[in-house]
This record gives structure tokens, sequence and C-alpha cells, in this order.
């Protein structure tokens, strides 16, 4: 597991001869205004750039990208899904947001009303939505399933159809 900002050609090449072969990289988003939001502190441009670099060193990439993030409408999720395509990972996983007790984004839901339930079997980190969106009414399960129909476009080598 690795940030794709923090990646350098020297880094990588030592860690290809000392046997990795792949790397999980956490993306999120590829809007720049949600990772701002969301702190995340990474510039877009280096996960392509990361991406290209371990292509080139025969090193795996695993991308992950959450959707439900503060600022996340159906433009940014349209963003997220083509950038994934785009840079064509060698394998891409998308869940979708939960906001576990004690972070800053349950508090900051807490706060605004924004949990839909606190049925703490529904906070599974991965395919369940808690988050009520009264802003932009976004389906995020929905979303979820059609963003990995597209990843498994990216997976099969298809065409990079825009999401």
């Amino acid at each position: 597991m690795g940030r794709a900002d923090l990646c350098n050609k020297n880094i990588m090449t030592l860690l290809k001869k000392a046997g990795l072969t792949a790397v999980k990289l956490g993306v999120e988003s590829a809007n720049k205004n949600i990772l701002l939001q969301s702190e995340k502190n990474l510039d877009i441009a280096s996960v392509e750039k990361t991406v290209k670099m371990c292509r080139k060193l025969g090193i795996k990439t695993h991308l992950t990208f959450t959707f439900g993030l503060f600022g996340e409408n159906a433009e940014t999720v349209k963003e997220t899904i083509n950038f994934a395509q785009k840079i064509n990972p060698d394998s891409v996983q998308f869940s979708i947001a939960t906001p576990f007790p004690g972070t800053k984004f349950y508090n900051d839901l807490l706060q605004k009303h924004s949990l839909d339930n606190m049925d703490w079997n529904q906070f599974d980190g991965n395919r369940t939505t808690v988050i009520k969106d009264n802003e932009h009414n976004l389906d995020l399960e929905k979303i979820l399933i059609k963003a990995e129909k597209a990843g498994m476009h990216i997976l099969k080598g298809g065409t990079k159809n825009e999401f």
C-alpha cells in the first residue's frame, strides 16, 4: 500500500529489486476539490505519473476510489471513473465512503444531520451507504454498480468509453 505522490523512480526501483510486484494506491477521487475537502493532499497528476512509472518497472498497480465524499456529484463521479479508465491500472476498486465513528468525516456528517441510519451493520466500508445526500440526490449504491462495470471494462482491456 502506498501514496502515489510519495512514489519516485529511485524508491520504486529499489523496491522492485527487493521483490515488489504490485502496489495498492488510495486515490479516492479524481476531483481536486473533493481531495482538498477530504484533506487527502494528493495531486492527481502524481497518480498518472506513478502508474506509468510502475508499468515501466514491471510493478502492477491497484487503485482504489471512493464515492460519497463531500462535494461528490454526478460530474465528479464521471470524472473519477473516466480518470480510472484513462490511466488504465492493472486493477481498480470502487467503494462507498463510510463515515466511521471518531473520524472527521463522521463528525461532520453527524453535525449536518446527513447520516441515513445508525445501523452499525450497514457501516461496511465498501458497498452500503449510510450517507443521506439531499444536495445532489446521488444513489451511491447504483453508482458503485455502474463504476464496477466500467472498472471491468478496464480489466478486460475494453474500449475506454466515457462513463
